[in-house]
């Protein structure tokens, strides 16, 4: 037979569930702060800043951190920034998708302007690569706060080879998604100033970043491109055909994107475009009937350099 149920039983019942879920809240609440993600964060905050405080998301350390890098004090702000860039090694997208990109960011760019600390400036700039590499939410905020101009002034400053390539690397990242922004901020001939300074795989990371921002090239970078040309015509003769193909490319790319602009054609060609590439194609042509059986990258190499010629004479 079926128990009924009086309204006083129905009370106790729900009396007793009230009980069972503050236990259960109680307890949740504690294994939230035993794990360190604040259990108001995750259960009032329905903004971002609150979504990044919560379980993996590493809010505290984060804060903790910039307010190192806001230090006066030298050693405090160097550790702030070297447990910002152990941070962002392992974050990935998905964790930085409320990272404080615009209080972050500004910090990072200050710390890498200042001449006080090259270390604090080196690793500014990581931490500025790290962002850029894994979220592009805080790759755009690095580009809107102003870090490509900081970061080609570094890339300039060769006094500081780890720097300058730390640069180098972040612009590499950046031109990737925002080839436009970091052309106007100088970037192509920054990257070929002292490309024969830095080792073989960061020349061809620079003549590589170099050929990505020619694909951007257009009226208004017209000094970026002649600024950058003798470097190029130099590297198209270089002995790494990786770093001779990037070369090639990127004057090809250079010669696409003014083919419509005979002011602009005549430009390059009076810095030597034209009989600059033909005398590397002449000798590559030499260099390959010479040795038939060159690898497929001397071929490839040797296709580029053709390109810019056969464009130039075409416009």
């Amino acid at each position: 037979m079926d128990r009924k149920y009086s309204p006083a039983d129905m009370q106790m019942g729900d009396d007793d569930q009230e009980e069972h879920m503050a236990r259960g809240h109680s307890a949740l609440q504690g294994l939230l702060r035993h794990l360190g993600a604040g259990f108001e964060d995750v259960l009032h905050s329905g903004s971002s800043s609150g979504a990044f405080h919560s379980i993996g998301g590493g809010g505290g350390r984060v804060r903790v951190a910039l307010g190192q890098i806001r230090s006066v004090d030298p050693g405090e702000r160097l550790g702030g920034l070297l447990d910002l860039c152990d941070f962002l090694s392992v974050s990935t997208e998905e964790s930085l998708l409320s990272f404080p990109s615009d209080t972050a960011v500004p910090l990072l760019i200050r710390c890498l302007n200042s001449d006080d600390s090259p270390d604090a400036a080196l690793l500014a700039a990581r931490a500025l690569t790290f962002l850029a590499d894994v979220s592009g939410p805080c790759a755009a905020a690095v580009v809107r706060h102003g870090a490509a101009p900081a970061l080609v002034a570094r890339l300039l400053s060769i006094e500081y080879i780890d720097l300058a390539e730390q640069a180098l690397q972040a612009i590499q990242k950046l031109a990737a998604e925002h080839p436009g922004v970091v052309l106007r901020a100088g970037a192509l001939p920054a990257v070929l100033a002292y490309v024969d300074f830095f080792p073989l795989g960061v020349q061809r990371a620079a003549v590589g970043t170099a050929a990505a921002l020619c694909a951007a090239l257009g009226r208004g970078t017209l000094e970026s491109a002649t600024g950058a040309l003798p470097a190029l015509l130099g590297l198209l003769r270089s002995s790494d055909a990786g770093v001779a193909e990037s070369a090639g490319r990127a004057l090809a790319r250079m010669v696409d994107r003014y083919a419509t602009d005979a002011a602009a054609l005549q430009a390059l060609c009076a810095l030597g475009l034209a009989t600059g590439v033909a005398g590397v194609v002449c000798e590559r042509v030499a260099s390959g009937a010479a040795r038939p059986r060159a690898r497929p990258r001397a071929r490839r190499a040797r296709r580029w350099a053709w390109r810019p010629f056969t464009r130039c004479c075409a416009c």
